[in-house]
């Protein structure tokens, strides 16, 4: 069976835009059986990453995906 998880990731330390806490509590109020991860900096090593991640992290090119 596939994991019920939601990855998302939220790099920079910044605040979430209040479009992306929308996005978050659609998630929880239309898929409460599913886990949320977030990813940033304090749980992924963005040393290790591919070399396109490396590299928008270091340009702070944005990367979105829109799931919501």
């Amino acid at each position: 069976m596939i994991p019920k998880i939601i990855h998302y990731c939220w790099f920079g330390g910044n605040d979430k835009l209040e479009s992306v806490m929308k996005c978050i509590e659609s998630w929880k109020k239309y898929l409460p059986d599913y886990e949320i991860m977030e990813w940033n900096e304090s749980n992924f090593n963005i040393k290790k990453a591919n070399q396109y991640v490396r590299e928008a992290y270091d340009n702070k090119m944005g990367l979105r995906y829109r799931l919501c």
